[in-house]
């Protein structure tokens, strides 16, 4: 069970989803009235993979990750969500155990919307059902051009395309390049690429010696993010609705009463 951190969504700017604004108010109301908010820590355990798919969740803030295994060891990052997004819909909406794990990469925030609740938006809202049709659809192309670079394309290459989605979901301006604020662990990016620790450590040097890469303590500092691109782009970060969007994500704050809303005008770090 995810811990209920956070409370009294109703007052907040949970509606704001891109994938709830066009759900009807009578709609939105009934289904915030049976769901969840919550606020976890990076590395909180969101979804487990071959769980009953009994909820599902969007993330209003932070990111998670999904991890797809063979039954053990490490698993593959099939896909990494940036809030606003949603994972588990798919699950909810076909009654199949979750595909993949899924959890926190950063401090993150998520309405927990339960299964039933999930498919009554779905059945009695056709605006909420075209938002998740597209929301899905995307992730499928998304999911198909992993496929094919896990599939043909060298190692480096794989990392070029992964760093190039990390610096756009956490690349913070610094002297001399793009610093991604996560820090992921070879383990980490073995798991994005499909690949053993060696061949991280192989392809990291590779593009050391270009020089298109540097590192600054844990963290990967991308100098020269046009090198990277050079490389045939294969997205690995999803983001709900248009990327290009305007969406401030919200920050919960501790009312006088000791629970924990979403401030409508604060934005997370």
């Amino acid at each position: 069970m995810i811990p209920r951190i956070v409370q009294g969504h109703k007052d907040t700017r949970v509606s704001e989803h891109p994938l709830l604004t066009n759900l009807e108010p009578a709609a939105l109301s009934q289904l915030l009235t049976r769901s969840q908010l919550h606020q976890v820590r990076a590395g909180a355990l969101l979804i487990r993979e071959g769980d009953a798919a009994d909820k599902a969740l969007l993330i209003h803030s932070g990111s998670a990750r999904q991890v797809a295994t063979a039954g053990a060891g490490e698993g593959l990052t099939t896909i990494i969500l940036r809030a606003p997004a949603a994972v588990g819909a798919v699950e909810c909406m076909l009654g199949r155990p979750y595909a993949g794990s899924v959890e926190a990469v950063e401090k993150t925030t998520i309405l927990e919307i339960p299964a039933p609740a999930f498919r009554d938006a779905l059945a009695g809202s056709p605006a909420f059902s075209a938002c998740m049709l597209k929301d899905v659809a995307a992730l499928l192309c998304v999911s198909v051009q992993r496929q094919s670079a896990l599939a043909f394309c060298p190692v480096q290459d794989r990392l070029a395309h992964a760093l190039v989605s990390l610096v756009e979901a956490y690349g913070l301006p610094v002297a001399g390049g793009i610093r991604i604020r996560v820090a992921f662990s070879r383990d980490q990016l073995a798991s994005i690429l499909g690949v053993n620790r060696r061949s991280v450590a192989r392809a990291l040097k590779w593009w050391f010696n270009d020089g298109a890469l540097c590192r600054a303590g844990r963290n990967l500092v991308v100098r020269d993010l046009g090198r990277l691109r050079s490389a045939h782009a294969v997205p690995l970060v999803h983001t709900s609705g248009c990327a290009k969007n305007p969406w401030l994500a919200p920050r919960p704050v501790r009312t006088r009463a000791g629970a924990l809303v979403i401030d409508a005008g604060a934005t997370v770090d």
